[in-house]
């Protein structure tokens, strides 16, 4: 995944000075974009996505922005109920209050909360 040496070096050695004391905190939006990335840009597997999300997930070293949202997408993900930027979208909004998730994506409609968004 180091598509770009220069940015891949200094992301390296950012991450590599986090720690339980100095973490990192991650923003939702930039871990959706990253997961999204692994899986058009480079073209990962799910299992591939799954073990580097659970990677975050699980070390000490990043704070993540709605973690319970992240933790119960993830465990949906794993379950093999949707995408993990869908079920991320799914549980902020429930977190918001929101009983549905209004989408376009026939599978993502499969899966509660969200509601297939269709004519008449």
């Amino acid at each position: 995944m180091a598509d770009d040496p220069v940015n891949t070096a200094l992301a390296q050695d950012l991450l590599s000075k986090r720690t339980s004391e100095d973490p990192a905190y991650l923003n939702v939006v930039v871990l959706a974009e990253f997961v999204w990335s692994l899986r058009v840009s480079f073209k990962l597997a799910r299992p591939r996505i799954e073990a580097i999300l659970r990677g975050i997930i699980e070390s000490d070293a990043f704070v993540l922005q709605h973690r319970q949202a992240v933790l119960q997408a993830f465990s949906d993900f794993e379950e093999g109920i949707g995408a993990f930027t869908d079920r991320l979208i799914a549980e902020l909004n429930l977190g918001d209050g929101c009983e549905a998730t209004m989408t376009l994506d026939r599978a993502a409609a499969r899966n509660p909360p969200f509601a297939l968004l269709a004519r008449g």
